[in-house]
């Protein structure tokens, strides 16, 4: 369904900025642009849009009487065909009367200018769902703030409730996640990746077995894998082998013991090249070095055991890995904060797992 909505600022150049992010969504539709909150009743009246973005600071009629008789106008004509017009006060004030005023007056979220693109259109796609949206870091300190400068014990409004009590989202909308973590929303577009990360943080603990992730997502996974229904978390209690059908060892007895007698080698040419000065012959000795090092490490398991080809499961856990990698790396330019949590908390290998600990945990809805 697309979101239909309506822009109301007294600002045109505010307008269009906006006008121009949404209508790159295409999720959402700018049924129409107002330059006052009269002008916004008399719109909502005539065609009823999904949400209207509402300024607070406009002529005629300001955003907070603009929210109060659109909510008016709608609870004297219900329409049980269509959900009721959401609005979204978007305003440089985060602080002030007006803004508590909006809330209490019906609007249920709000968002100042400042705020990344990608978290206005997440929160024009929250409210239009019937969710709140305020902004985690300043709601108690809101309502707090303001009771505290009127001496009055207020209640507060229903989004400021409902933000409150609003959990870490992960959640899949289109070709797109958003993800809202600490405070801060991002978008990030689709990836295995994000889906092998989804499935983790909904069961915080539990460990998966790689083939399972990718039988989930993509189907079985081959001759060898595992058949529908079938749960590698508990193979091992059950004695049974995952992922038959190998084709022998990576690297052969012979070829690991010949890497091992030029590493031995490589380290007393680059001892002897540094004891010379010799900056050139150092640097060839240990780029070589370095490089046999991690053909090592890439074809060794864990303890020093040998990785077997054409596995399964082997292969299952290296596109995994990867996918989930690339995917915590491409989420660092968008929410860092997020990023590094899942960096210590996730992780990966034959099993993988999402296990946050004391203060880092945090509920998810996916």
């Amino acid at each position: 369904m697309v979101i239909r909505v309506l822009l109301a600022d007294d600002e045109p150049l505010v307008r269009a900025g906006i006008a121009m992010l949404l209508a790159a969504d295409p999720e959402i539709e700018v049924a129409g642009e107002v330059g006052d909150g009269q002008a916004a009743v008399e719109f909502v009246q005539r065609s009823p849009p999904d949400v209207v973005v509402m300024d607070l600071r406009m002529p005629r009629m300001d955003g907070v009487e603009a929210t109060r008789c659109i909510t008016q106008y709608l609870e004297a004509n219900p329409d049980p065909d269509r959900p009721g017009v959401q609005v979204l006060v978007l305003t440089t004030y985060n602080l002030d009367q007006a803004v508590y005023g909006a809330l209490c007056a019906g609007a249920v979220g709000f968002l100042l200018k400042d705020a990344a693109p990608a978290e206005l259109i997440a929160a024009i796609k929250a409210i239009a769902a019937g969710e709140g949206w305020l902004d985690p870091s300043i709601t108690r300190s809101l309502i707090k703030q303001f009771a505290a400068q009127s001496g009055t014990d207020i209640p507060p409004a229903p989004a400021v409730v409902e933000a409150q009590a609003r959990e870490s989202v992960f959640r899949k909308e289109g070709e797109y996640w958003t993800v809202s973590y600490g405070g801060k929303v991002c978008r990030l577009r689709d990836s295995i990746g994000l889906h092998y990360l989804a499935r983790l943080l909904q069961q915080p603990g539990q460990e998966f077995h790689v083939l399972d992730l990718v039988h989930a997502e993509r189907g079985p996974v081959g001759a060898g894998g595992h058949k529908a229904g079938f749960d590698a978390s508990g193979a091992g209690e059950q004695g049974l082998r995952i992922g038959l059908g190998h084709a022998g060892e990576i690297l052969d007895e012979t070829t690991k013991a010949s890497y091992k007698r030029r590493i031995r080698d490589l380290q007393r040419d680059l001892e002897e090249a540094e004891s010379w000065a010799d900056a050139g012959r150092a640097s060839k000795a240990r780029e070589e070095l370095e490089f046999l090092v991690d053909e090592l490490a890439r074809n060794l398991g864990l303890g020093g055991r040998d990785r077997l080809a054409a596995s399964d499961a082997e292969r299952a856990r290296v596109s995994v890995t990867k996918a989930i990698i690339a995917a915590i790396k491409r989420m660092g330019a968008a929410h860092h904060p997020l990023a590094r949590h899942l960096k210590a908390s996730v992780h990966t290998g034959t099993f993988c797992s999402y296990s946050p600990e004391g203060s880092e945990e945090t509920t998810w809805r996916c």
